[in-house]
């Protein structure tokens, strides 16, 4: 049982940000709700998007995967999206 969860341990730690904040999606919202947020066509103003943001972190507490912190932004907004993670973010200061 040790070497079983020593092998979950070590698949979640080779997966990116983006892998597993969409397996967490699918959990939490289903299938449906994940393809809607790979394909970043989640309506605004919906209540899929009142779920999402019902379990994210706020905007203070997120960083990205270099430490540095950012405000996420809408999909529709001129931001960056960070190569490790694939989040859309401004990175508005460290």
């Amino acid at each position: 049982m040790h070497a079983r969860i020593e092998a979950l341990l070590s698949d979640e730690a080779d997966k990116s940000a983006r892998e597993r904040n969409l397996e967490i999606i699918h959990g939490a919202l289903g299938h449906e709700v994940a393809e809607m947020v790979l394909a970043e066509t989640v309506p605004e103003y919906s209540p899929i998007e009142d779920a999402l943001n019902a379990w994210s972190p706020s905007p203070d507490s997120i960083t990205d995967c270099s430490g540095s912190k950012f405000a996420v932004q809408p999909q529709q907004s001129n931001g960056s999206q960070c190569p490790q993670c694939g989040l859309l973010a401004r990175h508005s200061y460290n």
